[in-house]
Protein backbone atom coordinates (compact mmCIF):
# COMPACT_ATOMS: atom_id res chain seq x y z
CA UNK A 1 0.00 0.00 0.00
CA UNK A 2 2.96 2.20 0.87
CA UNK A 3 4.39 2.03 -2.45
CA UNK A 4 0.89 1.87 -4.50
CA UNK A 5 -0.14 5.34 -2.42
CA UNK A 6 3.06 7.39 -2.57
CA UNK A 7 1.97 9.54 -5.35
CA UNK A 8 -0.73 10.50 -3.91
CA UNK A 9 0.81 11.87 -1.35
CA UNK A 10 4.97 11.13 -1.31
CA UNK A 11 5.78 13.24 2.18
CA UNK A 12 3.54 10.78 4.27
CA UNK A 13 4.22 7.40 2.65
CA UNK A 14 8.08 8.28 2.57
CA UNK A 15 7.92 8.55 6.21
CA UNK A 16 5.92 5.41 6.66
CA UNK A 17 8.55 3.98 4.32
CA UNK A 18 11.04 5.20 6.97
CA UNK A 19 9.21 3.84 9.88
CA UNK A 20 8.58 0.13 8.02
CA UNK A 21 12.58 0.29 7.34
CA UNK A 22 13.67 1.21 11.10
CA UNK A 23 11.41 -1.57 12.50
CA UNK A 24 12.78 -4.14 10.27
CA UNK A 25 16.10 -3.13 11.30
CA UNK A 26 15.52 -3.50 14.64
CA UNK A 27 13.82 -7.19 14.50
CA UNK A 28 17.27 -7.77 12.36
CA UNK A 29 19.50 -6.35 14.75
CA UNK A 30 17.32 -8.49 17.60
CA UNK A 31 16.65 -5.15 19.53
CA UNK A 32 12.82 -6.25 19.35
CA UNK A 33 11.42 -9.20 20.68
CA UNK A 34 8.96 -10.53 18.22
CA UNK A 35 5.98 -9.63 20.02
CA UNK A 36 6.51 -6.48 19.99
CA UNK A 37 7.90 -6.30 16.44
CA UNK A 38 4.19 -7.50 15.43
CA UNK A 39 2.66 -4.89 17.64
CA UNK A 40 4.32 -1.79 15.99
CA UNK A 41 3.74 -3.34 12.37
CA UNK A 42 0.05 -3.68 13.09
CA UNK A 43 0.19 0.48 14.26
CA UNK A 44 2.27 1.00 11.39
CA UNK A 45 -0.56 -0.83 9.36
CA UNK A 46 -3.05 1.13 10.75
CA UNK A 47 -1.13 4.85 10.22
CA UNK A 48 -0.93 3.55 6.51
CA UNK A 49 -4.44 2.56 5.77
CA UNK A 50 -5.52 5.43 7.55
CA UNK A 51 -3.62 8.32 8.27
CA UNK A 52 -6.60 10.49 9.53
CA UNK A 53 -6.41 8.76 12.86
CA UNK A 54 -3.16 10.42 13.49
CA UNK A 55 -2.85 13.33 15.94
CA UNK A 56 -0.79 14.87 13.20
CA UNK A 57 -3.80 16.68 10.91
CA UNK A 58 -5.74 20.02 11.94
CA UNK A 59 -9.58 19.28 11.88
CA UNK A 60 -9.85 20.88 8.68
CA UNK A 61 -8.21 18.95 6.86
CA UNK A 62 -10.84 16.47 6.73
CA UNK A 63 -10.09 15.01 3.23
CA UNK A 64 -7.43 12.98 1.57
CA UNK A 65 -6.53 15.66 -0.67
CA UNK A 66 -6.21 18.02 1.74
CA UNK A 67 -4.08 15.92 4.14
CA UNK A 68 -1.99 15.38 1.26
CA UNK A 69 -1.47 19.00 0.89
CA UNK A 70 -0.69 19.84 4.26
CA UNK A 71 1.97 17.32 3.91
CA UNK A 72 3.71 18.30 0.99
CA UNK A 73 3.48 22.06 1.84
CA UNK A 74 5.40 21.85 5.17
CA UNK A 75 2.22 21.69 7.32
CA UNK A 76 0.84 24.85 5.93
CA UNK A 77 -2.88 24.31 7.22
CA UNK A 78 -4.02 27.80 5.34
CA UNK A 79 -2.33 27.09 2.33
CA UNK A 80 -3.30 23.48 1.89
CA UNK A 81 -6.76 24.56 2.32
CA UNK A 82 -7.02 27.80 0.15
CA UNK A 83 -5.26 25.07 -2.95
CA UNK A 84 -7.99 22.98 -2.05
CA UNK A 85 -10.54 25.85 -2.67
CA UNK A 86 -8.57 27.10 -5.69
CA UNK A 87 -8.50 23.63 -7.01
CA UNK A 88 -12.22 22.82 -6.61
CA UNK A 89 -13.41 26.36 -8.14
CA UNK A 90 -11.15 26.26 -10.87
CA UNK A 91 -11.40 22.82 -12.03
CA UNK A 92 -13.55 21.38 -14.80
CA UNK A 93 -14.81 18.13 -15.93
CA UNK A 94 -11.99 15.80 -17.59
CA UNK A 95 -9.24 18.66 -16.82
CA UNK A 96 -6.42 15.65 -15.84
CA UNK A 97 -5.51 15.21 -20.02
CA UNK A 98 -3.15 17.43 -19.83
CA UNK A 99 -4.10 19.74 -22.03
CA UNK A 100 -6.13 23.47 -21.70
CA UNK A 101 -7.96 22.30 -18.54
CA UNK A 102 -5.24 21.25 -17.12
CA UNK A 103 -3.24 24.12 -17.69
CA UNK A 104 -5.87 26.32 -16.27
CA UNK A 105 -5.76 24.58 -12.87
CA UNK A 106 -1.84 24.89 -13.10
CA UNK A 107 -1.94 28.68 -13.80
CA UNK A 108 -4.58 29.08 -10.55
CA UNK A 109 -2.27 26.70 -8.41
CA UNK A 110 1.26 28.64 -9.62
CA UNK A 111 -1.07 31.95 -8.61
CA UNK A 112 -0.81 31.03 -5.56
CA UNK A 113 2.80 28.94 -5.01
CA UNK A 114 4.44 31.20 -6.86
CA UNK A 115 7.19 28.71 -7.66
CA UNK A 116 7.20 27.03 -10.86
CA UNK A 117 9.27 23.66 -9.34
CA UNK A 118 6.83 23.28 -6.02
CA UNK A 119 3.49 23.86 -8.56
CA UNK A 120 4.71 21.35 -11.13
CA UNK A 121 5.43 19.12 -8.46
CA UNK A 122 1.85 19.63 -6.96
CA UNK A 123 0.06 19.06 -9.76
CA UNK A 124 1.38 14.88 -10.08
CA UNK A 125 -0.21 14.84 -6.43
CA UNK A 126 -3.11 16.40 -7.19
CA UNK A 127 -3.20 14.54 -10.35
CA UNK A 128 -3.11 11.49 -8.44
CA UNK A 129 -6.45 12.56 -5.69
CA UNK A 130 -9.20 10.87 -6.32
CA UNK A 131 -11.15 14.16 -4.14
CA UNK A 132 -10.18 16.28 -7.55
Amino acid sequence: MIIEETQANPRYYEKMSRLLDEIIAQRKNDTLEYQEYLKRIKELAELVSAPQKTNEYPESLDSAAKRALYDNLDANEILALALDNIIKATKLDGWRDGGIKERKLRIAVQNILKDDEKTDALMDIIKAQCDY
